[in-house]
């Protein structure tokens, strides 16, 4: 390629990078919020920004059978905002957050989001919703952001779903949010100090495979132990292998951000029919176990099964290549 030709190519790399961190810092209405929004991601392929719109705020009402009382109080003191700017992952640029809902004559009910356009280093952007998929037409809001000593920058969410509230008295759930790694966790102020012993999980309806992966050893300085099987057909098959504490290190983390000692007190336990079951016991000889709709903390459960998703393909796909270089030979 001609050098003054690449570097032309450079050149407008970085320059559209700084042009798009510029449009984010310079949002300052509902109105610049949305304009970036549409233009900066209208190739986007999997989600149709032309049709999005900001929330008002009164989508909730309605929803629920609740007292005028209830409704005129939580009218009167829940305020949700449309959008807000905020440096999630602390890489000292603004990332932006909206709340809002897909909408036009093709969509029979308003489809609901809650977006983070978080930073890239190359200066572009990715796209995290934290609206579970399952409960797209029930709005998720912006409440409030929040800094806590720790100075972590946190957004508090209110979810009207049904299924957020079933371990509250209120007709909606609220969320601390904040970014860990590569996930959306929620703040936990007392979170666990103990050592993860085991791991398992229960994976139903991932393409149509039922599968048990196990990780044990967590508690040596050495090396886990990997036991993963899954039902196809009529046939279990099993993997066996290896795993660094480098590498479930970070699942560790994740456990104990997401769970508190109040989760032991109530003898908190999962629903085994569930799409996602999570069975832990630490050193100490405490266990626990959760799904998908018995945990407090979602988004860190989310952020655990997640983690244990991505090894469960990655393993299977260096399974897949043993076999291959196997059948090669």
């Amino acid at each position: 390629m001609n050098t003054k030709l690449l570097a032309l190519l450079i050149f407008s790399f970085i320059l559209n990078s700084l042009l798009a961190q510029r449009r984010v810092e310079s949002i300052k209405d509902d109105k610049t919020a949305i304009k970036f929004i549409k233009n900066y991601f209208y190739d986007d392929y999997n989600y149709d920004w032309n049709k999005f719109h900001l929330i008002k705020g009164d989508e909730w009402t309605g929803l629920f059978n609740i007292s005028k009382h209830l409704e005129d109080s939580l009218i009167a003191n829940q305020k949700y905002l449309g959008w807000v700017k905020l440096d999630m992952n602390e890489d000292k640029k603004e990332d932006l957050i909206v709340s809002g809902y897909f909408s036009d004559k093709d969509i029979p009910e308003p489809e609901f989001g809650l977006f983070v356009f978080l930073s890239r280093k190359d200066g572009y952007y990715d796209v995290h919703d934290l609206k579970f998929s399952d409960q797209k037409t029930y709005p998720l809001y912006i409440s409030e952001t929040i800094f806590m000593d720790n100075k972590i920058p946190m957004i508090r969410l209110i979810d009207w779903a049904p299924d957020a509230m079933k371990l509250n008295n209120l007709p909606f759930a609220v969320d601390t949010v904040f970014h860990f790694d590569k996930y959306f966790i929620n703040y936990n102020s007392h979170p666990l100090a103990n050592w993860v012993q085991s791991v398992q999980m229960d994976i139903k309806n991932q393409e149509g495979i039922h599968t048990k992966l196990s990780i044990t050893d967590m508690d040596s300085v050495s090396i886990g132990k990997i036991n993963l099987e899954y039902l196809r057909g009529n046939k279990w098959n099993k993997i066996i292998g290896k795993l660094y504490p480098d590498i479930y290190i970070g699942l560790d983390q994740l456990i104990n951000y997401g769970l508190t000692t109040s989760d032991f007190a109530i003898n908190v336990t999962g629903n085994y029919m569930d799409e996602n079951y999570l069975s832990i016991k630490f050193l100490n000889g405490k266990a626990v176990s959760l799904s998908n709709f018995t945990t407090r903390n979602r988004y860190t459960f989310d952020a655990i099964c997640s983690w244990l998703i991505e090894l469960n393909g990655y393993v299977h796909y260096l399974h897949e290549q043993k076999e291959n270089n196997k059948n090669k030979n």
